[in-house]
């Protein structure tokens, strides 16, 4: 899908790599060359019709509440090849501008393999002709320089090559010598990376890799996808990033799922055609969007006035546009009831409630109910980014909008988001057993320790915003992990397909979902639901098998208060256990502890579920 501008397509994504991977401000390596994502304005939606509008009310309600703007969201454009979609794609800048030859010179510097260091503008045709007419194939540096408000840009290999040492700006800049990359030995450590001149100068790698020093200058705040000459006042130092490392691009997205409203019928087509009606006031201003062929099809089997009190009332819904998007969908999953059946075909929302088993299993009192979800369907938009750290949420799954992130455009009114489709499981949790949990002496214990690791995190954080540590949501959390570690034997999907919300709101509800959703128009193919049909026995077997760990003693004595480590957001939790693929998990792995839902050999009387 990534394109440049005089060729066909360099490369093919995914529309979910787009959203969670490769979206504007991303690097990518393509076979051709290495480049950034380009921003929202270089996207070929940004030009053509609003075919790949999504529709999903809550997700762009909060969405005004966070950014305090109406977006739009739209699907990443498709393949070049797709029919009646000519010319889309997604562009893509070369980046980095500064190349080094693929051939090595051993005899260049004694004791060094070395390669000519060259810059975009020397090359021809990808290629680099030396002085003695002998030509080099290049590929790009591997190290660029950015700052943690998300700017990015080449490092000045000159200035850098000829600073005296790391806290000046450079001398003698004016040479024009050829630059080599130099590598000493194995190359596998950095102090052992050299940029030297034919002058003689020559700094270590690991000159700009020390934060402590500003070997790489401050940051002018370079925005290289928006525009080759964007930039924004920045002036913090900038920091040495190796481009294809995991830090380079954290994307910043917020879903919602889409649950039953009283009429689906009516919502689903007041969605299809919300283009044409979200600006109607009055029955005159519908008459007129009526006699549109779109319109009038879609809304055939609706009064004027049914369709007018939905649009108001999705326009006007304060009370959704206060709540955050999982109290909103919390209070609609207690309620599910037979207009959810599976046999409604209408519905993004199907399922059904789960009869209780008749064996005795005094694990299941502490659960309201359970609903086997055969479809839903997940909304996900992409809202910004971030280098070298991910922003942090709450524990409710909010955005900490006080978090610095790169932008995604200039000025577009868009953003990128997909539909999952797919299936899932809900548990629904007692209110009553969770009150008495919470009255528990030694729970009470055990969260003033977790509580301190908590202030101790915080502390930590180059200016993270502290919240109130909810002990109910680290429960959920961790018994989450451990059935989904649990169904994953037996549903066919590996974990890392598996997907979580935790819900944790006093007075709305407690639950846990488990799902899994693909961006395939056919969605998934019901394995969690057959494993659902006997979830009481998982639920059993999750919390007797999870008591002991295969690290413990270890895993259970872990103080989470403990400075040397740096693990405060973990109790008794390792990889031998409750942490599973990051990509699962809302909250990155953290925030987990199985001595809340279960007795372990180091603590015993804080769990939720007695043994």
């Amino acid at each position: 899908m990534a394109k440049n501008n005089y060729k066909k397509p360099s490369g093919q994504l995914r529309l979910s790599q787009l959203i969670t991977t490769y979206g504007p401000g991303a690097i990518i390596e393509m076979p051709e060359y290495t480049g950034i994502i380009r921003g929202l304005e270089f996207w070929s939606n940004n030009k053509y019709d609003d075919s790949t509008l999504l529709s999903e009310p809550r997700l762009t309600n909060k969405l005004k509440t966070l950014l305090g703007k109406n977006y739009k969201l739209k699907t990443p454009p498709p393949d070049e090849s797709a029919p009646n979609k000519p010319n889309t794609s997604v562009k893509v800048m070369r980046f980095p501008r500064w190349f080094m030859s693929q051939q090595i010179d051993l005899d260049k510097f004694k004791g060094f393999r070395s390669r000519l260091l060259i810059r975009e503008t020397q090359l021809e045709k990808n290629e680099f002709l030396d002085d003695d007419k002998k030509k080099h194939n290049v590929m790009p540096v591997p190290y660029v320089m950015a700052c943690p408000q998300g700017h990015i840009d080449d490092i000045d290999w000159r200035k850098f090559s000829h600073a005296k040492n790391s806290n000046t700006d450079g001398t003698n800049i004016d040479c024009d010598r050829q630059l080599w990359f130099a590598v000493r030995g194995s190359g596998g450590d950095i102090k052992d990376q050299f940029v030297r001149c034919e002058c003689g100068a020559s700094n270590s790698i690991a000159t700009a890799d020390d934060i402590n020093n500003i070997a790489l200058g401050y940051c002018y705040g370079k925005q290289p996808w928006l525009g080759n000459n964007e930039q924004e006042d920045c002036g913090k130092p900038n920091r040495l990033l190796l481009k294809n490392a995991s830090n380079v691009y954290f994307p910043q997205t917020i879903g919602a799922i889409s649950l039953p409203e009283e009429d689906q019928k009516l919502q689903n087509q007041i969605d299809s055609v919300w283009n044409y009606i979200e600006h109607v006031e009055t029955i005159d201003d519908l008459n007129y969007e009526r006699k549109k062929d779109d319109v009038k099809n879609a809304l055939k089997d609706f009064s004027n006035e049914e369709v007018l009190t939905s649009i108001i009332k999705r326009k006007n819904s304060q009370d959704q546009k206060s709540k955050n998007v999982k109290e909103a969908e919390i209070e609609l999953l207690v309620k599910v009831n037979d207009q959810n059946a599976i046999d409604n075909p209408v519905n993004y929302f199907q399922s059904e409630e789960l009869a209780r088993s008749p064996e005795n299993n005094h694990y299941i009192d502490k659960i309201n109910k359970i609903i086997l979800v055969h479809k839903l369907r997940e909304v996900v938009a992409l809202i910004g980014f971030t280098r070298f750290e991910p922003t942090s949420v709450d524990l409710a799954g909010e955005l900490d909008i006080g978090v610095k992130t790169a932008p995604l455009s200039k000025e577009a009114n868009w953003l990128p988001a997909i539909e999952n489709k797919g299936e899932g499981i809900f548990i629904e949790f007692s209110q009553t057993a969770i009150e008495n949990w919470l009255n528990n002496r030694k729970l009470i214990a055990r969260k003033k320790e977790l509580s301190e690791a908590y202030e101790k995190w915080c502390q930590n954080q180059h200016g993270g915003k502290k919240y109130d540590l909810d002990i109910v949501y680290i429960m959920l959390h961790s018994l989450s992990h451990m059935l989904m570690t649990t169904i994953a034997l037996d549903c066919g999907y590996p974990t890392s397909s598996l997907k979580e919300r935790i819900y944790s709101f006093d007075g709305i509800g407690y639950g846990i979902l488990i799902y899994t959703g693909s961006s395939g128009s056919e969605g998934t193919l019901g394995g969690l639901i057959e494993v659902g049909r006997n979830i009481e026995k998982y639920i059993k077997y999750a919390i007797e098998s999870f008591k002991l760990c295969s690290n413990d003693p270890v895993c259970a004595q872990h103080d989470p208060t403990n400075e040397h480590e740096q693990r405060f957001l973990h109790g008794a939790a390792c990889h031998g256990c409750l942490l599973i693929s990051e990509t699962s998990c809302e909250k990155r792995n953290e925030f987990l502890d199985r001595a809340l839902v279960v007795s372990t050999i180091e603590t015993n009387g804080s769990e939720f579920f007695e043994c």
